[in-house]
């Protein structure tokens, strides 16, 4: 069922349910009213025949009679019977006089004074009646045919007043919900026509107050994500399709040079070195990128355990000079930690030997003197690492774009090297909950400054 036949029908529900309690009460209430009114009528009239009958010397039974019968206040089927203190009927308004009454009900009635009770659906009332020693039972008995017609009808219009609001309820629920699901009908229409070709498209956010407004500029910032990550993929195919081709062209125009004549033995090697160095950078590129795609996996998949920061720090450092023993990287403390959980943090070994590597490897890479210069620092629950290199620098305008995939500054396309592996610096640190920055001035170097919690 979908929201707004839902919203209809529990808008209907709701209020008809009001409605009906509110008619139930009104009914409820009114018959009670008529009960104790008609109870009254009858009341008032069995005291008036009993003072008539007993008070009044000049009214005998016969003459009470013919009062009752043609007075202006008589009711439908009304019957009044008078019993003495001994259980004998001294009066009876009609023209039976084998009315028999129970013993039990007339000491009931002299016990309590007043009693009420319904008979074949006749409303009877039975109260006291004292003159001087003379104790009497008054009984009277009628249908409310008045009255019940009128609860009748009452009954009928309630009746007809909840289906008739019901199906006003209805249609101004369906008109309500319509009008109130109105602007996610429209975000639905809008998002159904937004696909890889118009990732621009952006959805109306209306009056930017509401909640509908809100979800539409949630939506908005969702698109404007995956519009950036789908422009980034795309860049990035583009740039891996691009680096994987480019040794591989080398390769095979080097090998098609050397299969087109006879060489000598020298011109040989220098044709497989070159090879060798093509097929080398293409392996530095394909570690690149699985590196890539681990640091990219979800936080969850990956394992952390406590992990010394020096000791990774060092084994990084030994693993970039047994590549290339003529690197140096020189790492001091800025101030000694109080304790071993100070060096400690909750990390994956291998991606943060991964990250020291690469921040280290770069360093002496753009050093004229192939140099880095590590510097560990403490500060409250987080460690500080700043990588230093005294080289060539990077403009201002792109080291915002250094930490994306390929990116290479224009002034470091010299050095080689595949643009890969400051963004998976920045993944790795991501993923510790950590931060990642970086301050340059042109011909002045660059320092790369970690910020790593605690374990």
């Amino acid at each position: 069922m979908s929201i707004r036949k839902r919203l209809t029908w529990q808008f209907t529900l709701i209020v008809t349910s009001i409605l009906v309690l509110f008619f139930v009460f009104i009914y409820i209430f009114y018959a009670d009213f008529r009960r104790e009114e008609y109870y009254s009528r009858l009341y008032n009239k069995a005291l008036t025949t009993a003072r008539l009958l007993i008070e009044v010397q000049e009214i005998d039974h016969d003459l009470l009679k013919i009062i009752d019968k043609n007075a202006l206040n008589a009711l439908h089927n009304e019957k009044i019977v008078i019993f003495d203190q001994h259980n004998q009927l001294i009066y009876s308004s009609t023209e039976d006089h084998n009315i028999r009454v129970l013993p039990e009900v007339l000491d009931e009635i002299r016990e309590v004074h007043r009693l009420e009770w319904v008979e074949n659906k006749n409303e009877s009332l039975g109260i006291t009646y004292d003159e001087g020693d003379k104790h009497y039972v008054i009984i009277a008995s009628a249908f409310d045919i008045y009255g019940r017609r009128k609860l009748v009808n009452l009954r009928f219009i309630l009746i007809a007043g909840s289906l008739l609001g019901m199906g006003i309820t209805f249609a101004a629920g369906r008109f309500f919900a319509i009008q109130a699901l109105r602007p996610i009908a429209n975000i639905n229409q809008e998002v159904s026509g937004i696909g890889g070709h118009n990732l621009d498209t952006r959805i109306d956010i209306g009056n930017g107050q509401d909640e509908i407004a809100q979800l539409a500029i949630n939506f908005n910032k969702m698109l404007d994500r995956i519009a950036s990550a789908f422009a980034l993929q795309k860049n990035f195919v583009h740039n891996a399709s691009h680096e994987l081709r480019t040794p591989l062209a080398a390769m095979i125009s080097q090998m098609q040079v050397g299969l087109a004549k006879e060489r000598n033995r020298e011109e040989y090697c220098v044709l497989l070195k070159s090879v060798l160095e093509d097929a080398e950078r293409l392996k530095g590129l394909s570690n690149g990128l699985l590196e890539l795609a681990q640091a990219e996996a979800d936080k969850m998949g990956i394992r952390m355990a406590p992990v010394r920061i020096d000791e990774t720090l060092f084994s990084a450092q030994q693993d970039l000079i047994r590549l290339d023993g003529e690197r140096s990287v020189e790492v001091t403390f800025s101030e000694l930690p109080d304790s071993e959980e100070s060096l400690t943090v909750m990390a994956n070994e291998g991606m943060l030997r991964t990250l020291f590597l690469n921040l280290m490897d770069n360093a002496c890479k753009f050093s004229p003197d192939r140099k880095a210069i590590v510097s560990i620092a403490f500060n409250g629950d987080q460690v500080h690492l700043s990588f230093k290199d005294n080289g060539i620098g990077i403009p201002e305008a792109e080291q915002e774009k250094i930490f994306m995939p390929f990116y290479r500054a224009e002034s470091a396309r010299k050095f080689r090297g595949h643009g890969l592996g400051l963004s998976i610096c920045s993944r790795i640190v991501q993923l510790h909950g950590g931060v990642i920055s970086v301050k340059s001035q042109q011909e002045q170097g660059s320092t790369f400054r970690v910020e790593l919690p605690h374990a």
